[in-house]
Formats: structure tokens, sequence, C-alpha cells
């Protein structure tokens, strides 16, 4: 049986669910069907290069990161492996249309089918650049995918959306990896000294989406009143400016910075809330994740509906007070963690059934 050969885009080294959704994939698609290269920005380090080696043929890096400032020899870079190899299709994970630069030439020089996934639906630093080359992602595409009915309508537009022009593809986890650990949560909380701590947990990337800031500022406020630890796991570009707050104002004792890990399970286990106060989100899938396991979650407000999974969840406005007194409610009401598994998979988020999907999809003209 001939393998379908596929270009994946999008996979970086920084802790994040778009990464997260390109490591899932890679480990689950059908290998019998199959073969990936990899196309990248820079060459993939750390954790994930752990958790994707094996998962791939070939990895081809661009020769500049910052595709902007070099337009034609990116463009030239795509071009060169467009007409190099014989993909049958190449598959972009992105989260502004300003990636049609690099998805372009195997349009113009291949006879791959191009599949464009939405993971984002803002990018606040891309802007311009993204209602500029939209049109030329809906022309390039030749199926659309979204992490949310929100990214669909940031990616490929309102207009289609609506026309169900596009696929929704859910963030599915792995069931099998998030679950209940009562040894990890004692192993973790031992090793951190915190036994009889009440945890909040936070996981992503350190930048303005993610909103660290205002999570130190609720924090800063909550700690007046409460026995609590903020656990912190992620690295990122405003990293060195939370650590300096969080230094300014006080609390270094209080506030964990663990980096990256590949035990995030482990971790979850050992944090009693989750919180996730991003500005904006495709989705969210560590709030998934987190759910999982069964972790009450507070959500910002902007992040869209389709994340919450369970009744624990709470979706709340980016006010410091609402935020300082929720979680009060929350510690005196003693949360009840199970496992939320049956939730997971009624609501589509089960890896193995994604996957599935996603590969029919593929095959599918």
């Amino acid at each position: 049986m001939k393998k379908n050969r596929i270009l994946v885009y999008g996979m970086t080294s920084v802790v994040g669910g778009l990464e997260r959704y390109i490591i899932n994939f890679l480990q689950n698609i059908d290998r019998e069907k199959f073969e990936v290269d990899l196309l990248v920005k820079d060459k993939i380090t750390g954790e994930y290069a752990k958790d994707i080696d094996g998962y791939y043929n070939n990895m081809y890096v661009f020769p500049y990161a910052k595709f902007f400032k070099h337009p034609i020899k990116t463009f030239l870079y795509a071009k060169k492996i467009a007409q190099e190899n014989n993909y049958d299709i190449v598959y972009f994970n992105i989260i502004n249309a300003g990636f049609s630069l690099c998805a372009l030439p195997f349009k113009l020089f291949s006879k791959a089918k191009v599949y464009i996934h939405s993971h984002n639906d803002y990018d606040e630093n891309k802007i311009l650049t993204h209602y500029l080359f939209r049109p030329i992602i809906n022309m390039i595409a030749d199926k659309r995918f979204a992490c949310s009915k929100s990214a669909s309508v940031w990616m490929y537009g309102r207009r289609l959306t609506n026309k169900k022009k596009t696929f929704i593809i859910r963030n599915a986890i792995d069931l099998n990896e998030f679950k209940i650990d009562k040894n990890a949560r004692k192993k973790i909380r031992n090793q951190l000294n915190i036994d009889d701590k009440f945890v909040i947990g936070h996981i992503g990337r350190f930048c303005y989406q993610k909103n660290q800031e205002f999570l130190i500022d609720v924090f800063y406020e909550l700690q007046k009143v409460e026995d609590v630890i903020l656990l912190l796991i992620g690295t990122g570009d405003t990293e060195d400016e939370i650590k300096s707050k969080v230094k300014s104002l006080g609390i270094s004792s209080k506030v964990i910075f663990l980096g990256t890990t590949n035990k995030v399970n482990d971790y979850f286990n050992a944090m009693d809330l989750f919180a996730l106060p991003s500005r904006f989100e495709g989705l969210g899938i560590v709030a998934i994740e987190a759910q999982a396991i069964g972790l009450p979650c507070l959500l910002a407000q902007d992040i869209p509906n389709e994340a919450k999974i369970i009744d624990t969840t709470i979706f709340i406005p980016l006010e410091i007070e609402l935020w300082k007194n929720k979680i009060i409610e929350i510690i005196n009401n003693k949360p009840n963690i199970k496992s939320r598994k049956t939730e997971i998979i009624k609501t589509g988020y089960d890896l193995k059934t994604e996957i599935k999907r996603v590969e029919k999809l593929f095959l599918e003209n």
C-alpha cells in the first residue's frame, strides 16, 4: 500500500498547545498509511525533541526564523522543498495568515494538497499582516481546519465559517496520559515542599497572550489572606519580566517557576486549581488536560466556550478582585477532584477518536 507523504509545519521548541497538538499528531497518526516530514523555523530542542524523536523522517529548517524580514529567501526555500519532494499533503499549523508566505510555493510548484489549520483566534503581533494575507490563505487552502469556531473566524472569516466551509478539529488528548495519580501528587508536593498548601497551577508560554502578569497580581492579593502556592510551568519572552515582578512584590517563596517538563500529568496532579487568564486563545488545550483529571479551572472570559467540559470550569472577566474572590470560594468549598474521562469522551476530546477523524479528512478528496 502506497503511503501518503505529508509535510507538517508548525512545530517549535516552545511550550504551547499548537506544539502539543503536533506531537500528538506525530505519535498517533497511522504510520502504515502516512509518512511524515517536518518543516520548521528552528531546529527542535529540549523536551519536545525527545517527544518527536522517531516519529518523522526528515526535518527541513528554514534558513531564517524571522520570515518577514527575509520574504524572498523564505519563499525560495519553500519552493525548493516543494519541487524536490513529491508530497501528497502539506499541513500548515499556524496562528496568522502571514504564514501563507511559506505555504504558497507548495500550491504553485507542487501537486500537494494544502491544508491549513488555525490554532488561535488572534495574534497581537501580526494583525495587519494577517488581514493582508487572509485572502491568500483562503485561496490556496484545499481544506480549512481550526481548533474552535473563533479560530476559524479569525483565519478564514465569518462567511466561510458560517457556511461550514471549515472543519473544527478538536485539540484532543490522550486519556491514558492525563489521569488521577495520587502517588505523583504526593511525590511532587514532597519534592517542592508544598504538602499542606493549596496549589494554583498554570501552564503556558510566557508571553503577552498568556497574561501571566495578571495571574501574579491576583496571586499577590490572594496570598495575603490564604495559604497558597503558585506553580508556573513554561518558558518564553516575558519570563524574566514575570520573575522580576514576583521578586519586587516579595512573593518569591510562594511562586515556583518550573520551566519545561514532559511530566505534565504529574504536575497537574499536584495542583488543586488550574488558572488560564489568557487575553485570547484558539482553544486552550491545557484546560482540556486539566479537566481530564477533574481539576476545577478558572478561565478568562474570552477563551472559547468549547474549552469547557466539566461543571467546575468557570469563565470569568479579567478583574483581579473577581478572580481572588472566586479562588477563595473554591478553597472554602474544598473541591472534590475526580476523573472526568467519561465527559472528555462524550464531548469528542479523546485523542484516538479524533486522530481517526483527521486521517479520514486527509484521505478524502
